[in-house]
C-alpha cells in the first residue's frame, strides 16, 4: 500500500458523482488516508535481561481519521472554497493518530502542521470560476449545490464537471494533498513492546 494521486483523484471523483453536499468527499478523502498511508520505524528493543529484539523494523498505520466537510463552502470564489477544504482536511488529519502493526505501541497524534492549500491561482492548474449553471439561484449555487464543483469548475458545463471533465482535476487535488501528507514525518516515537521485548518504534518513512 503506498499512496498514489490517480487512483485517489479517481476515487474522490467516484465518491462525488451524483453527491449534492461535499460530506461524501472528506469520507472519500479520509477513507483513502486510512487505507493506503503507511509509515516505517525503526524497532530497538530489550528483553529483562538485556537481550535486544531480533526485530528491528517495523510499519504502521493511521486511525481515527476524520475529515469533515460542511455541506458547502459557503462562497463560489475559488481560492475561498480551496482554503476552507484545506482547513477541513488539516484539522481532520492533525487529531489522527499514528501506530505501529507487529508490536503494540501506544498511538499518539499525528499533530500534522497546516501547511496544505488547495486554492487554485487564477489561470494555472485548476482554471477559474465561471458563470452560474442555468436554472440556479444565488442561494442554490452557494449553500445546497455542490460547492467543490464550483470550486473545481472550469471551461465547461455544470453537468461535464461531473460527467468527464473532472478526473485531472481531483488529479491534482489528490496530488496536492499527498504532497502535504509526505512532506511530514511524525518526530515521535512510540513506546510498547513485542512479546517480551520493551522499547521504542522511531518513525523513518512515510508512503
Amino acid at each position: 500500500m503506498a499512496l498514489d494521486y490517480v487512483e485517489m483523484g479517481a476515487i474522490l471523483k467516484t465518491a462525488m458523482l451524483g453527491a449534492t453536499s461535499l460530506p461524501p468527499l472528506g469520507v472519500a478523502i479520509a477513507n483513502y488516508i486510512h487505507a493506503n498511508w503507511e509509515i516505517e520505524y525503526a524497532w530497538v528493543a530489550f528483553n529483562p535481561v538485556g537481550i535486544p529484539d531480533s526485530m528491528t523494523e517495523d510499519v504502521g498505520n493511521f486511525i481515527n481519521v476524520a475529515i469533515i466537510f460542511p455541506n458547502g463552502t459557503g462562497t463560489v470564489d475559488p481560492v475561498a472554497s480551496g482554503k476552507v477544504l484545506s482547513t477541513a482536511i488539516e484539522v481532520g488529519m492533525a487529531a489522527a493518530m499514528y501506530r505501529t502493526i507487529t508490536a503494540t505501541t501506544t498511538p499518539a497524534p499525528l499533530a500534522i502542521p497546516p501547511g496544505l492549500d488547495l486554492s487554485p491561482t487564477v489561470g494555472s492548474d485548476l482554471g477559474v470560476l465561471e458563470a452560474h449553471p442555468a436554472g440556479t439561484t444565488d442561494m442554490d449555487y452557494y449553500y445546497n449545490s455542490i460547492e467543490l464543483e464550483a470550486y473545481l469548475f472550469y471551461n465547461g458545463t455544470w453537468a461535464t464537471m461531473r460527467e468527464s471533465a473532472g478526473d485531472a482535476i481531483y488529479e491534482i487535488m489528490a496530488k496536492k494533498i499527498i504532497t502535504w501528507l509526505l512532506a511530514w514525518l511524525p518526530p515521535t516515537p512510540l513506546p510498547g513492546s513485542h512479546g517480551a521485548y520493551t522499547g521504542a518504534a522511531t518513525p523513518t518513512k512515510v508512503k
